[in-house]
């Protein structure tokens, strides 16, 4: 029987991972979560509202983006931070750190590993755009480094060299999910009841937003089971 190309394998061994590990992902997560919804929820409401009474306003309406754009982010980081967590902990078979030790223990590296990704990825995209993608897969892995990997710990370990050794067999296999997620994601915005009341539109977008997070969360699970299954192989990683 002819083996599937690399390319596929790791797809279907990372969406195997995320399909045995996504309900436990909601399940352990299920307050947070739940908090995470309801607020962003409520301030994407707000933004909609004030921006339906003041549609006219160009300083609202800018305001308003800015605020929606803030709202994403804070759902990405909180989710970055809590399902790698829960899945690694299950997977390694560790004890469960609280979150307020673990995030006391990364915030710093976390925010100084990014600057040092930001602006590698930034002029990736200010050159030809292209090695900017290129980069941005490369250091995906980092904020995993960053959180759980022993030798950065020690600061044994340069976090973007060991992303890219991590990433860079599965360089496809990941850049396929990203952009699988990117598409679901931009399908998802198309999603509108322009002629509907405004209750009737506040209530279909928290309807949506609550699919995006199931899917967010599911798209975590598959990132971490490539990480995953990289990590555990390390004849496969060069360190």
């Amino acid at each position: 029987m002819d083996k599937k190309p690399k390319f596929a394998q790791n797809f279907i061994n990372s969406v195997q991972f995320a399909g045995k590990n996504y309900i436990y992902a909601l399940s352990k997560n299920r307050f947070s979560l739940l908090g995470l919804f309801l607020m962003v929820s409520l301030l994407s409401a707000y933004f909609m509202y004030m921006l339906n009474r003041f549609p006219h306003d160009d300083m609202m309406r800018m305001t308003n983006q800015l605020g929606l754009g803030l709202t994403g982010l804070l759902q990405t980081l909180t989710l970055l931070f809590i399902i790698p967590k829960t899945l690694h902990e299950k997977s390694m078979v560790l004890k469960e750190e609280p979150f307020g030790d673990f995030s006391k223990r990364v915030f710093v590296p976390t925010i100084l590993e990014g600057l040092r990704v930001m602006w590698r990825v930034l002029l990736g995209f200010i050159l030809l755009v292209i090695p900017g993608i290129v980069l941005s897969v490369f250091y995906y892995f980092v904020i995993y480094v960053v959180f759980f990997d022993p030798g950065y710990q020690k600061g044994d370990v340069d976090a973007l060299k060991k992303s890219k050794s991590l990433t860079k067999p599965i360089f496809f296999s990941l850049l396929f999910v990203y952009l699988v997620e990117f598409g679901v994601n931009t399908g998802l915005q198309f999603f509108e009841l322009p002629n509907a009341d405004m209750a009737t539109q506040i209530a279909f977008k928290c309807f949506i937003m609550a699919i995006a997070l199931m899917v967010a969360v599911f798209f975590h699970c598959v990132y971490y089971g490539l990480f995953f299954h990289q990590y555990v192989n390390p004849k496969e990683v060069q360190s």
